[in-house]
């Protein structure tokens, strides 16, 4: 019961509000006018025409104006042209002297280079390495990313017995050029000098990793090991040497010398036999026959 009086009274309410709103709008409604509707379309009509007349107008100037200014516009884009060719042979003249002066100025280097190196290799045959060193560095300060004068110079040491500047040389040469495996290899020679076998070996490792069919850098290893009485190792080594250069007789010479350290008789006579018919004159086949029969 009672929800039902409260339904009606919420209906009597809405219906109050919806009455109250409409009667309010009325004299609003009143006020509208047809003849200030047609006013409103008139006006509205009239600002298209003019929005229409203005874009005409605007579009006949522009032709207007350029029609005016295109000749001037032809003028100015053919004159920019002319200044612009003019600039770019001017360019062009002098990039040609430019190249023509860096051509000759390296051709003139090059020259001064060549006869620095000349004078030091005769320097070099009179064993005069301290001039044939000064003779060097006056090449490397007219090519001062010259590899090969580089190597020059750390041979030089090497011959005049400066060990730690030959040294020193080839780690630079490295430095410059990461995977020159000859100098990694020249390396393991020097600390070879020296006496470093454990430098040593890791040198000449480093060079086979980087020229892996090099058969002198697995002759190199091969020995050094020998020296340290790796034999297994020197054994592998030499191997690898003569799978490279399978007719090298000073591999062949090695690994007969090694075979009788090892004592295995048969490699020595099959190394003999292979040696003996690429060197039939080789003076070391009857002494190796001798210790290989006394076995």
């Amino acid at each position: 019961m009672f929800i039902n009086i409260l339904l009606i009274t919420i209906f009597i309410i809405s219906i109050s509000i919806v009455l109250f709103i409409i009667f309010k709008k009325i004299p609003q409604l009143k006020k509208i006018e047809p003849e200030k509707i047609d006013e409103y379309r008139e006006n509205k009509k009239k600002k298209a025409i003019l929005e229409q007349k203005f874009t005409r107008d605007v579009s006949a100037f522009r032709q207007k104006f350029l029609i005016l200014v295109k000749p001037t516009l032809n003028l100015t884009s053919n004159f920019l042209k002319k200044q612009y060719s003019k600039l770019y042979k001017i360019e062009e003249k002098y990039r040609t002297k430019l190249v023509k002066i860096h051509f000759e100025d390296k051709i003139s280097n090059e020259s001064h280079t060549l006869r620095h190196i000349e004078k030091a290799e005769k320097f070099i045959q009179n064993k005069k390495w301290l001039l044939a060193e000064n003779e060097y560095v006056n090449a490397l300060k007219l090519d001062v990313h010259n590899i090969e004068i580089y190597k020059k110079l750390a041979d030089l040491y090497i011959q005049s017995k400066e060990l730690e500047k030959a040294k020193e040389t080839y780690e630079y040469i490295i430095k410059i050029e990461e995977n020159d495996h000859d100098s990694y290899n020249k390396l393991g020679d020097i600390y070879k000098s020296m006496g470093d076998l454990n430098k040593t070996i890791e040198q000449y490792k480093i060079a086979i990793s980087k020229s892996k069919n090099n058969a002198n850098y697995y002759y190199n290893l091969a020995t050094t090991y020998l020296k340290i009485e790796k034999i297994e190792e020197s054994f592998e080594n030499i191997n690898n040497a003569i799978n490279t250069e399978p007719e090298n007789t000073v591999f062949l010479d090695f690994l007969i010398n090694l075979s009788i350290i090892m004592g295995d008789r048969e490699l020595g006579n099959k190394t003999l036999s292979k040696l003996l018919d690429i060197e039939p004159e080789n003076k070391k086949i009857q002494e190796f026959r001798e210790k290989l029969e006394k076995m």
